[in-house]
């Protein structure tokens, strides 16, 4: 038997003239790339610098000069210990299915031929009516302008249509709060990672609400893998917050009792990135879908699963006036706790509420009354909640409100501050009756009282605070905020926003969409069919409550001075600071005008409040 002999091994002479080959051919390509890089050196030497400019025209290709993020604390000084920055971030409603070049007539989902006629938005089975989200104040909302184009491709959501979210969108939210600029040591998230159940050629799957939940805190894991030295960030340590949603849960909506259902047990898993599965926080995730954390003796994280007490959980069997009902159990649980939290560790401990559904939805401050309490007071918000639910609530939140820091909320998509008061009492309600007013409400009353009177006897009790959605209902947002320790209250939040049109037009290299607030006034440019390479948009601020609103602090005494225009009393000794007046034009009339004005204006995520606009 003959011997096979490697080329490159000893032998005959002929044998080594393919190893003479293979060395001349190395020997040939590094020349060409010793060549290639000498060009590459004399180029980019000729090169004017334009920075990140590709060397064209300089001037025509400059970018406008992105706002800064505030920094978390003064430069040159170390952030105090007492304070806790706390992100707020809600509804990302991951939809692993987006299409960068799908349209929003197809929900951005890929069809592989013509639209069925069968995929419109009216189209929907019974189990897949899902409405869009609400948003009760359509002129608030951004609105494609005159000479508007939807973009070809849309990577990071298409504004204002019935799509869902992209991925991308999704990581670039979450991995914003990773930044170490921010110093951020606490996420609440507020529910609502699974898409809407919407196109009825592509049915939501169970399996869809886990992967989209699990995708999430995995994201949200990793942006807060830094450790702050503010609170424990041992292993096992919850930093992070979830709430359900109801578009967590499958069918959405529909949660049966916690002995009926397997769903939330799995949900838990889902959201082990976050929430460690021995922790007493996952059972009790687990058992039904609410639990409490003490994040330090004095703060603590009370996650509520508010589908129990959601009038559209037909599945609840019952109101929390039925004994033995999951929504009757839940406000038995939550009065323990709070109680049990004031017992343990003083009148300083504060309790922050967690929960998707909030207890009413914000007009905005567009309210012309119809609902009103009494005369000359805001109007009454319709509840979320079954009646009986509401009822036992808003009695309890009155009850703890000097131990509950705030409530934190999505669902609704929009940007909006409620108080849970007691308003006046009357022949009919001696002790006063228990609502939830909006802000804006309650400064446009402020605006157009003649007496005050009534207005300032007004019981503000709980707030209750709704973020901007990741989701681009409206430009997607984030919210960070600051909690003081000592005073045992908030300090201020920002409020952080991505402009969507002209991140997107900035991807495909499309001068003429301009910004979300001037897209009426440009004109359609040629577009690249091309995203940019390496391009990457950025959350930057829209505003912040200490600079736009002047309020020193977000305590109830502040928020009353704001909205009504009204100094606090100099004798509270906790909040002797005076609110900066935002009057252009005199009196507590004129000042509770610019607060709705402005209120209105970032109800709807806009960005930046424009100074000479009266919106």
């Amino acid at each position: 038997m003959k011997h096979l002999v490697r080329p490159d091994h000893c032998g005959p002479p002929g044998r080594a003239r393919p190893l003479r080959r293979r060395a001349a051919l190395i020997l040939a390509l590094l020349a060409a790339l010793a060549m290639l890089s000498a060009v590459n050196a004399a180029v980019l030497g000729a090169r004017p610098d334009h920075g990140d400019d590709d060397g064209v025209d300089a001037a025509k290709h400059k970018k406008k000069k992105k706002k800064k993020i505030r920094p978390p604390h003064d430069p040159g000084t170390k952030p105090s210990p007492s304070i806790l920055r706390i992100a707020h971030i809600t509804d990302l409603h991951l939809d692993a299915h987006y299409a960068d070049s799908a349209t929003a007539d197809t929900y951005c989902h890929a069809r592989p031929s013509a639209v069925d006629p069968r995929a419109s938005a009216a189209a929907f089975t019974s189990q897949q009516q899902q409405q869009l989200p609400k948003n009760h104040l359509s002129v608030d909302r951004w609105k494609p302008g005159p000479g508007h184009v939807d973009p070809d491709r849309a990577r990071y959501g298409r504004l204002g249509s019935a799509c869902d979210t992209p991925l991308r969108l999704v990581d670039l939210a979450t991995s914003f709060l990773g930044r170490r600029d921010l110093d951020i040591d606490l996420v609440l998230w507020t529910g609502d990672s699974g898409r809407h159940d919407r196109d009825p050629l592509l049915p939501r799957t169970e399996f869809e609400v886990y992967d989209s939940n699990e995708r999430s805190a995995r994201m949200l894991a990793h942006a807060m893998r830094e450790p702050s030295s503010r609170v424990d960030s041992k292993d096992g340590a919850m930093r992070v917050f979830p709430t359900v949603g109801n578009l967590d849960i499958h069918p959405h909506n529909l949660l049966d009792p916690p002995h009926n259902t397997t769903l939330l047990g799995n949900l838990a898993r889902a959201l082990a990135p976050v929430v460690p599965p021995a922790s007493p926080a996952a059972a009790a995730l687990a058992r039904n879908g609410t639990y409490h954390v003490a994040v330090t003796p004095l703060l603590h994280v009370v996650s509520l699963n508010t589908m129990y007490w959601s009038k559209d959980n037909a599945w609840s069997r019952g109101d929390c006036d039925v004994p033995g009902s999951p929504g009757a159990e839940l406000i038995d649980w939550l009065d323990a706790t709070l109680t049990e939290i004031g017992a343990a560790h003083g009148a300083q401990a504060r309790a922050i509420l967690l929960g998707h559904v909030p207890p009413a939805s914000s007009t905005g401050g567009t309210s012309d009354g119809g609902n009103d309490p009494g005369p000359a007071l805001p109007r009454a918000l319709p509840s979320n909640y079954r009646p009986a639910c509401t009822a036992r609530f808003l009695e309890l939140a009155a009850r703890h409100a000097p131990r509950i820091a705030s409530m934190h909320a999505g669902h609704v998509n929009e940007d909006s501050t409620m108080y849970i008061a007691r308003v006046p009492g009357n022949a009919t309600t001696p002790a006063g009756e228990l609502v939830v007013l909006d802000a804006g409400d309650y400064a446009r009353r402020a605006e157009n009282m003649v007496d005050p009177a009534p207005l300032d006897e007004v019981q503000l009790l709980v707030p209750v605070f709704t973020a901007p959605s990741v989701i681009p209902v409206n430009n997607p947002g984030v919210r960070i905020m600051e909690f003081d320790l000592e005073r045992a209250g908030w300090s201020r939040w920002t409020q952080y926003y991505l402009d969507l049109l002209a991140a997107t037009n900035e991807d495909n290299e499309d001068g003429g969409g301009g910004s979300s607030l001037d897209a009426a006034k440009k004109k359609k440019k040629h577009r690249k069919k091309h995203p940019k390479d390496g391009f990457r948009p950025e959350f930057v601020v829209e505003y912040s409550t200490d600079v736009d609103y002047r309020m020193p602090s977000l305590s109830t005494v502040h928020w009353r001075a704001t909205m009504s225009g009204a100094n606090p009393p100099s004798s509270d000794e906790n909040d002797n600071n005076e609110v900066g007046a935002l009057r252009g034009d005199g009196g507590r009339q004129g000042s509770a005008r610019r607060f709705r004005q402005k209120y209105r204006y970032f109800y709807g995520v806009k960005g930046p409040y424009p100074d000479d606009s009266t919106a």
